[in-house]
Parts: C-alpha cells; sequence; structure tokens
C-alpha cells in the first residue's frame, strides 16, 4: 500500500508541476501577443510619421522650385507632397487613435503643424502668382517654415 501511495503522489505532485507549467506558458503567451501588438502600433505610427515627412518634403521641394523659377511644373511635387502629407497625417491619427502608450506628447497637435506648414507653402506659392515675388522669398527668408520643419523632424523622428 505504501507504493500505491507514493506514486499517486508523486503522480499528483507531477500533475501540479505540469498544470503550473501550462500556466506559465499561457501567461508568457498572452505577454508575447500584447507585445507584437504594441509593436505593431508602433510601427503603424512610425510609417505614417515618415510618410507625413516625406511629403512636406515634396511639396516644400516643389514650392521652392517655383519660387525660385516661376516654372509651374514645380508645382506638380508640391501637389503630390500636399496629398502624401495630408494622407500620411491622416494614417498617424488613425494608427495613434486609442494608442496613448506610442504617441509622443507632440503628436497631439501634428495635424496643427503640418496644417500651419501647408498654409505657409501655400502663401508664398499665391505671393509669386500674384506677382510679388519679394513678398514670397520674405516669408521662406523669415525662417517660419524651417522652425516649422525642424519642429516636425524632431516629433517624426
Amino acid at each position: 500500500m505504501k507504493i500505491a501511495q507514493l506514486t499517486l503522489l508523486l503522480m499528483a505532485g507531477g500533475a501540479i508541476v505540469l498544470l503550473m507549467l501550462v500556466l506559465a506558458s499561457f501567461r508568457l503567451a498572452m505577454e508575447t501577443t500584447a507585445k507584437a501588438e504594441h509593436i505593431a502600433a508602433e510601427r503603424q505610427v512610425r510609417m505614417a510619421a515618415r510618410l507625413s515627412l516625406t511629403g512636406l518634403l515634396y511639396a516644400e521641394t516643389g514650392q521652392r522650385g517655383f519660387l525660385l523659377t516661376d516654372d509651374e511644373t514645380y508645382l506638380k511635387s508640391y501637389e503630390e507632397g500636399v496629398d502624401v502629407a495630408t494622407k500620411g497625417v491622416a494614417q498617424l491619427k488613425t494608427a495613434m487613435a486609442g494608442e496613448t502608450t506610442v504617441v509622443a506628447p507632440g503628436f497631439v497637435n501634428i495635424d496643427n503643424l503640418v496644417r500651419d506648414k501647408l498654409a505657409e507653402l501655400a502663401n508664398s506659392i499665391a505671393l509669386v502668382r500674384a506677382g510679388q515675388k519679394d513678398s514670397a522669398l520674405a516669408v521662406v527668408k523669415s525662417n517660419e517654415g524651417k522652425v516649422s520643419m525642424d519642429q516636425l523632424r524632431d516629433l517624426f523622428q
């Protein structure tokens, strides 16, 4: 009888150890899933931020080319850049929705910063088209656009 009791005791101990291993594995699997979801959310935010910045750079390049040459063909790059930046900000806002752990504090005002930058670019283009190239260049020389882009670069990187 002692051997039977010892066998049952060992089997019960083994079952407890096995149950503990299963529970630990389940917990680790849940933590891994949560981390993977967090990493995926961060990746979406970074990709959308990069898209926004790329669009702004294209828009700025087109605007500068137009200001220097009065050649409307540069505005194609500007218009494409505005479209890409706008889509990037929309994707960024979607990616950040409900993800407070991946959002940098400055991202809250990202749409305002991008809107201000795009308004500055559009204003200088409108000035050139209105025959006020000196005023448009004064906008560029004021460094407001540079300050905006520096803030956006810092935020996106």
